[in-house]
């Protein structure tokens, strides 16, 4: 039956190179993965923050701003959404009787 092999120690360096970390307690380089130096300082992970993504209407689908600001304008003028739809469905009709 074979051996098993012992993990190898991490490797520590004496000067700062490319990709290595500082341990704050005894001054030595370590690698980047390390998590626990051999003097027994523990390095903290950073946490990734997910990026939220956007719900509803693609971002090419958005009403400019002017637009929507007076649609909004218009809809508090007439006192309600449904008031709104009513008006403007007058006018609609007002315009093709016109014509």
């Amino acid at each position: 039956m074979p051996k098993k092999r012992a993990k190898p120690k991490a490797r520590i360096a004496t000067k700062g190179k490319p990709g290595l970390k500082q341990c704050p307690s005894c001054k030595k380089y370590v690698g980047p993965r390390t998590q626990v130096c051999e003097c027994g300082h523990g390095f903290k992970r950073k946490k990734r923050v997910a990026k939220k993504k956007a719900v509803g209407k693609p971002p090419g689908a958005r009403v400019p701003t002017d637009s929507l600001d007076a649609a909004l304008a218009f809809v508090r003028q007439t006192g309600s959404l449904e008031a709104a739809r009513e008006a403007l469905t007058r006018l609609g009709e007002y315009q093709i009787d016109q014509f």
